[in-house]
């Protein structure tokens, strides 16, 4: 602050002297006197404003800045405020005058209009509801409402009911406003009950007016070409009578881009699930996902979860909703909830039959509902209407643990990942796959057991899904064990398994060839029978492939040695599950953050035993090398080395080798599994999906094997044109990227259209074209001709 005139001042104007004010320079000067500012310049009054008020004392700034009496700089610091709020006032004043320094009001200006809450009011409005209702639900004013009212030229109820019964009782205008949340809790009440009746009309003064609704936009649709000799054979379509109809829902909204009314409905307990309603629409993104809807109405899922949940609350987002999105989202290659972030909700919704698809807290919070409820029994009886489907795929399961990695800050148990050579924390997975690859069973291990003492548990869990039948269970090197075998057999259960450690090898003038599948080469297979130490005879069958053989071990001693070999090396069907679902479905990723203590009576290896036991190790090689160096073992270096050794080990053995997890001092912890479980099984049944529509296109697509998957994944992601009817939903995908891949696909939609599905809680049925087909097709004639 620069010095002030010492002496007090006698203005111009001002009856009473003032006290010293604040020098600026040597023209200007600024004093204060009962709550008054003075600027004087050369002895002249230049500008007075009330002390703090900063619209009038930013107007003194520019008009000095303006003026060329003070700088910027010196009247931020005579002021003691920031240079830069000054000269945004000054860059505000040169661009807008003096009206722009006024401060703006916040919020939308006074008397305009909010088209969505209008709208909102208005069906509010016509359902019955009075102002202080609609002003609680839309959490605004009253005021608000009954501008709004006055603005849409809208009667308020109350005055329309005195109107109408003139003879009854009618309350005074204030009751009448008092009594309108009771009012619109009854009205609420009556909307559920006609929304739970789809026979009953609403009436017409309480009916959404007209005005609001959207005409569909009729298109024609190009046909597609219908070869009869091009159609899919009939064990690759999905069978029609598989299709399972749904109940279907009723909505009171009658555009389906705003579903305003229902979520007002849900939000107060009215319904349990948004009704899908559907626009037409063109070049509407992700329509492809469509193709998935009958495979999902056949597998049961939607059913089982009806039986199983019944509802999940009151909800727009409700039971059969939360699962289609699941599991069409999964199909799209959103791995996790978080990747919701990344698309438009709006565009998501419109194949949802939705205005709005649910966000990554509302999926999270119904995944969490749904986790608490009977999630494995949800899963485990879908795979069981699976199994009464195919019954010869269920005598033969796989089993193999799979490893997930966790890279979090919690401290997890150890365990080995085959695929990366080393022990990091993760949490282990044991899956059971049926005789044609689909998934059956998850099991989540709290610790990290091998194979062997894992099976028995989880053959007993297969038991519920597969049934009494007699098993052959396969899995690979690491449930080698000859009691295991033993116990297997006894409980009925026959097994298929590499033999494990070294044994003699066969002379190759002993195997023999075995022939295979047509156009397969032979196999060079040897067959005979071993004694395991326990005095278990196993059938022994040993492959050779130039130099090496590779053993296998059974006790199904029915079948042929190629069909056994066969089977054995299809396990490898899971390592490609496996591979394929971490790398589209994200499989071993999390679906939810934190950790959860483990059980605390559970046994682990102790940690001090393993440092004490490493310390012998290490002491032990020293003592070899000194043994090495000395060549006798008297030499005092070796006793010395011998008697630490000694030391070590009673160190060791004094402490016990295993201990429960509440007694170690830092115990680890495991992940949450029942949620991590629920999605994990959904996106197994969005896999099962997608490899249903690829057996679907197998016939029409020559290159199935190698880009069948790819092809499927490119559809379902395909864009295209809905066209929404009275009874139909035309779904018209747009062309693929070359002309026989649009053939594959056309074929696969007239598969579709023969199973007659509707979508989930409507009675829309979907059918399903392709632009560009008929060109395809054209072009395809074209070429054979040109050829012949």
């Amino acid at each position: 602050m620069h010095a002030i005139p010492p002496s007090p001042v006698l203005l111009p104007g001002i009856d009473a002297p003032v006290r010293p004010g604040r020098f600026v320079n040597d023209q200007l000067t600024i004093h204060e006197k009962d709550g008054l500012r003075v600027a004087v310049v050369r002895g002249s009054i230049f500008h007075t404003w009330p002390v703090g008020d900063l619209v009038a004392e930013n107007l003194f700034v520019v008009q000095a800045r303006q003026a060329q009496v003070a700088t910027i700089e010196e009247l931020a610091e005579a002021l003691e405020r920031p240079q830069r709020t000054l000269y945004r006032a000054w860059k505000t004043f040169s661009s807008g005058g003096a009206t722009e320094l006024l401060p703006r009001r916040r919020g939308r200006p006074k008397g305009s209009a909010d088209v969505l809450r209008d709208a909102s009011v208005r069906r509010m409005h016509g359902a019955g509801l009075g102002v202080r209702a609609i002003a609680r639900k839309l959490k605004c004013s009253p005021l608000t409402v009954m501008r709004a009212h006055e603005r849409m030229g809208l009667e308020p109820n109350w005055i329309r009911q005195r109107r109408l019964f003139p003879d009854a009782a009618a309350p005074a205008p204030d009751v009448a406003q008092a009594t309108d949340v009771e009012a619109g809790d009854a009205n609420t009440t009556a909307l559920a009950e006609a929304a739970a009746k789809p026979e009953a009309a609403i009436e017409p003064e309480v009916a959404i007016e007209p005005e609001v609704a959207i005409e569909p936009e009729v298109a024609a649709v190009p046909e597609v070409a219908t070869e009869p000799e091009a159609a899919i054979e009939p064990e690759a379509a999905i069978e029609p009578e598989a299709a399972i109809e749904e109940p279907v829902s009723v909505s009171l909204d009658v555009d389906p881009l705003d579903r305003n009314l229902d979520r007002f409905l849900a939000a107060h307990g009215a319904i349990e699930d948004a009704a899908p309603l559907f626009a037409s629409g063109e070049n509407l993104p992700w329509l492809g996902v469509l193709l998935a809807i009958p495979a999902l109405v056949s597998c049961g899922l939607l059913t089982e979860a009806r039986r199983l949940y019944g509802d999940i609350g009151p909800a727009f987002y409700g039971l059969r909703t939360t699962l289609v999105a699941v599991i069409l989202l999964s199909l799209l290659r959103l791995k996790r909830p978080e990747h919701l972030k990344e698309f438009a909700p709006a565009e998501l919704g419109r194949v949802l039959g939705l205005d709005r698809a649910p966000e990554v807290k509302t999926l999270r919070r119904k995944l969490h509902k749904l986790a608490a409820g009977r999630s494995e029994d949800l899963v485990h009886a879908v795979a069981r209407r699976r199994a009464l489907a195919n019954e010869d795929a269920l005598a033969w399961l796989y089993v193999d643990g799979h490893v997930r990695v966790y890279c979090g800050k919690e401290r997890l148990p150890m365990a080995h990942v085959a695929r990366m050579r080393i022990s990091q924390p993760a949490t282990q997975d044991m899956w059971v796959h049926d005789g044609d690859g689909r998934p059956v069973l998850l099991v989540t291990q709290e610790a990290h057991p091998s194979l062997a003492a894992a099976l028995p548990p989880i053959l007993e869990a297969a038991r519920d899904i597969v049934g009494q039948r007699r098993l052959t269970v396969v899995f690979d090197r690491g449930g080698w064990s000859p009691a295991l075998f033993a116990d297997l057999v006894a409980r009925g259960v026959d097994v298929l398994t590499y033999r494990k450690g070294k044994c003699d090898p066969i002379p190759v003038a002993w195997f023999e060839p075995h022939p295979g599948r047509p156009g397969e080469p032979a196999w060079l297979l040897h067959d005979a029978s071993v004694l395991l130490p326990n005095g278990l005879w196993m059938r022994q069958i040993t492959r050779l492939v130039g130099e090496h053989q590779t053993v296998i071990v059974t006790t199904r001693q029915d079948l042929p040695a190629r069909v056994l070999a066969q089977r054995m090396f299809d396990r490898w069907r899971q390592e490609n599950f496996f591979k394929y679902m971490r790398q589209e479905y994200d499989l071993d990723g999390l679906c939810e953050y934190g950790a959860e203590d483990e059980d605390p009576l559970r046994e682990i290896p102790n940690p001090e035993w393993s440092g004490r036991d490493k310390a012998l190790r290490k002491a032990r090689t020293a003592l070899q090398a000194t043994l090495a160096r000395t060549l006798d073992q008297r030499h005092p270096d070796a006793v010395a080395a011998t008697e630490q050794v000694a030391e070590l080990r009673r160190q060791r053995d004094a402490v016990p080798r295993r201990v429960r997890v509440g007694d170690v001092e830092t115990p680890t912890v495991r992940l949450p599994a029942r949620v991590k479980n629920l999605y994990d099984g959904l996106k197994a049944i969005a896999w099962q999906i997608e490899t249903d529509l690829f057996r679907a296109v197998a016939p029409s697509y020559r290159r199935c094997e190698d880009e069948g998957r790819t092809l499927i994944t490119a559809a379902l992601r395909s864009s295209g044109r809905l066209l929404v009817e009275e009874h139909q939903l035309i779904v018209t995908l747009a062309p693929q990227s070359s002309p026989h891949r649009t053939r594959a696909i056309a074929e696969l939609c007239r598969a579709l259209d023969q199973t007659g599905t509707c979508f989930p809680g409507t009675r829309l049925r979907l059918r399903y074209r392709i632009a560009g087909a008929l060109e395809a097709d054209r072009g395809l004639r074209t070429a054979m001709s040109a050829q012949a």
